[in-house]
């Protein structure tokens, strides 16, 4: 019996494909319910679980997109797309940088807007012990002191604090 297909199962975690084409043999990513194939290219499939996401990024060359009762998707050098593991529309076509997206493959973690309990997640596999996004304050404060508070934050840590009409966003900043 002849294999007709090279196929492999992404179940958690990122990879980077390099495939060479064989056109009567096509590269096959399962991931969820998402399938990801390709004749030749180079490619990124990040299996984000705490997103329960499938993201495919195109470096050079082209790949199919399809994912559970969903037109396939097609996308080619420098575009990415994410769907659901689970099934569903995916995201529309965007593009990206190979040197952000890439970053993983020369032992970089680039974070950029990202939520903290991602960011925890996305960290855990690095540390033994598990992270814990049950940040505290202690404290005593006043309803009247609460705005007083607040605004002290951005002076006692390394947040930005930006406030509109109907929110008030802290973002945590190395620089």
């Amino acid at each position: 019996e002849l294999d007709t297909t090279r196929s492999i199962e992404l179940s958690q975690g990122r990879a980077f494909f390099d495939v060479v084409s064989m056109t009567n043999k096509p590269f096959i990513v399962n991931s969820g319910v998402n399938t990801i194939e390709v004749t030749g290219t180079e490619f990124e499939v990040d299996v984000n679980n705490f997103k329960k996401t499938t993201r495919v990024s195109v470096v050079e060359g082209s790949v199919k997109v399809s994912g559970k009762g969903e037109a396939p998707v097609f996308l080619s050098q420098g575009e990415r797309v994410s769907a659901p593991l689970t099934g569903g529309p995916m995201t529309s076509i965007t593009t990206f940088s190979d040197k952000e997206t890439l970053a993983w493959m020369d032992n970089k973690l680039i974070f950029n807007n990202t939520p903290i309990t991602e960011f925890l997640y996305r960290i855990q596999p690095y540390v033994e012990q598990t992270l814990s996004d049950a940040f505290t304050i202690n404290t005593i404060v006043t309803p009247s002191n609460v705005h007083t508070l607040l605004d002290s934050l951005p002076a006692a840590y390394p947040l930005e604090m930006v406030r509109t009409s109907s929110t008030i966003t802290f973002t945590y900043s190395e620089n």
